[in-house]
């Protein structure tokens, strides 16, 4: 986290405040839009690339998602297999052979092995949630192994392939709501309107608030980890981790 908070301060030492900006006196004031969005990018390019630099991305590939009961040992062993069959060519026979036979013995003995040990721990933990009578913890253990590993989307629905099921999906679901009034589709397209136009007069009208460090440290101690991130890349992880020097940058946008 340090390596990471060093980055991101090197990063920001380099970009140019919007001077101009900062000083407009005019509430709602359009001159400026393009300089603050340029502060803005420049920020989230610094967040990304300090990320970039300073934390490991493992690629889903490697995460094993649906093996839950992975181990460093298999990959190891999986490994060894690997390297073992690089050396060993074609012949039947030999000590290479015979070594390559051991090796993926033991690789597949040791994923059985694993796998069971994995269920006896599985059935041990929803016993002792039940003996507890933790329903919270019976039901979480329960999801976490048989639910939300084992989700996947569907490649045929009656009969149809690829993009032919959206057809699908839009023809069931335009059928299970319909209104009882005629013309009330418009007529709420009418009332939300209204109240959109009213909104804009009234933003227009009020003076914008300003916001202060401990308004900001409020809502960044708000923010939730293990979030996906928004359409720029960045995560809560980003901010919550950059430090005060970002957060000054931050309370500037």
């Amino acid at each position: 986290m340090t390596a990471y908070q060093s980055s991101l301060s090197t990063l920001l030492a380099g970009v140019i405040l919007p001077v101009d900006a900062l000083l407009c006196t005019n509430s709602h004031c359009s001159l400026h839009r393009e300089c603050l969005e340029a502060y803005y990018q420049d920020i989230v390019s610094c967040l990304s690339a300090a990320g970039s630099h300073c934390v490991i991305n493992v690629p889903s590939s490697k995460l094993d998602i649906q093996k839950h009961w992975w181990t460093p040992e298999l990959t190891t062993l999986k490994e060894q297999c690997i390297d073992i069959t690089t050396i060993w060519k074609s012949p039947r026979s030999g000590p290479i052979n015979t070594e390559r036979l051991k090796c993926k013995l033991r690789y597949k003995q040791a994923i059985k092995d694993s796998a069971l040990e994995d269920d006896k721990k599985l059935n041990d933990d929803l016993f002792n949630h039940l003996c507890e009578k933790d329903d919270v913890g019976f039901w979480k253990a329960w999801r976490k192994r048989f639910c939300s590993s084992h989700v996947k989307p569907t490649n045929v629905l009656n009969g149809k392939h690829g993009d032919d099921i959206l057809s699908e999906f839009t023809q069931f679901f335009s059928n299970n709501f319909k209104t009882n009034s005629a013309n009330s589709d418009s007529k709420f397209k009418s009332e939300v309107d209204k109240r959109l136009c009213a909104l804009s007069c009234y933003t227009l009208r009020c003076t914008p608030c300003r916001v202060d460090v401990s308004s900001l440290l409020t809502h960044i101690g708000k923010l939730k980890r293990h979030k996906a991130a928004g359409f720029d890349g960045i995560t809560n992880e980003h901010i919550l981790f950059g430090g005060s020097n970002s957060r000054t940058y931050l309370l500037v946008a």
